[in-house]
């Protein structure tokens, strides 16, 4: 965090390096998606693999449908 675009501009992309320049190298650059600060569809994708991907897209458009809207 910075009160400066600048700074964190800079400090994001720092911290970022030692992940994403041995990515070409690994074998499955998923994750753990409940950490992921910022979520990427392709690495929460690759996380789950694609056919659990697609069976939880499925569900949750099922189950995920409010019966009623929320009051203000």
């Amino acid at each position: 965090m910075s009160p400066d675009p600048e700074v964190l501009t800079t400090d994001t992309a720092w911290v970022r390096a030692p992940w994403t320049e041995p990515t070409p190298h690994a074998a499955n650059i998923g994750g753990y998606v409940n950490f992921m600060v910022e979520i990427e569809e392709d690495r929460v994708r690759r996380s789950y693999g694609p056919e659990k991907d697609d069976r939880l897209a499925r569900i949750k458009a099922g189950r995920h449908r409010p019966a009623r809207p929320r009051r203000p």
